[in-house]
């Protein structure tokens, strides 16, 4: 399976994705100014789910631009990327 991260970032136009990867055991990246560590490569979708956010409810910065929902399953994270995760909350 080859897949593309699709727009513009801060590291270049396009980026190869799983297979290309190479995972160190314990690799990090950056998720809201911390030091995250990554077992394998995952896909956004997949990250916002095993760490308990609810999909609909949140805004993705990957490297500077945003994710669309759509594109969520279909981009990975590697231990280059710098996330943002914004959430929306309901008050008065």
């Amino acid at each position: 399976m080859t897949g593309f991260m699709n727009g513009r970032t801060t590291y270049g136009t396009v980026r190869f994705v799983h297979p290309f990867l190479v995972f160190g055991k314990g690799t990090a990246m950056q998720v809201n100014g911390e030091q995250v560590k990554l077992e394998q490569p995952v896909s956004v979708a997949d990250y916002l789910e095993t760490h308990g956010f609810r999909a609909e409810r949140v805004a993705i910065e990957l490297n500077g631009e945003i994710i669309p929902r759509e594109k969520r399953a279909e981009t990975m994270l590697d231990d280059q990327c710098v996330m943002e995760i914004v959430q929306f909350v309901q008050g008065g």
